[in-house]
């Protein structure tokens, strides 16, 4: 288990297609993140595909200036990380899928 060297957290698995739609545990789908990340990512979008969640975006807007959408986005305004996932699905619309 890898610790992280400034916070309280480690690393962890994340599905990209998540196990509920059916996605594989295989290493194209599976990203890590660090644990403390990835819990507040699912509390913000909760089990959403990504592109559920652009679908959804103004649903989210309440945790646009909280610490949790800081602690997954940084400082990084809305607009980017909607734009971040847009390019998150063209790059996997472009892969064979084999999840």
């Amino acid at each position: 288990m890898i610790k992280h060297p400034n916070r309280d957290t480690f690393l962890s698995k994340h599905h990209i297609v998540n196990k509920i739609k059916g996605g594989k545990t295989k290493p194209r789908n599976i990203i890590m993140l660090w644990r403390d990340k990835h819990t507040v990512f699912h509390i913000i979008f909760q089990s959403y595909s990504l592109k559920e969640i652009l679908n959804k975006w103004n649903s989210f807007d309440k945790y646009f200036e909280t610490h949790l959408w800081k602690l997954v986005f940084n400082n990084n305004d809305p607009d980017y990380c909607k734009d971040v996932i847009k390019r998150i699905i063209r790059i996997k619309r472009k892969q064979p899928k084999h999840y």
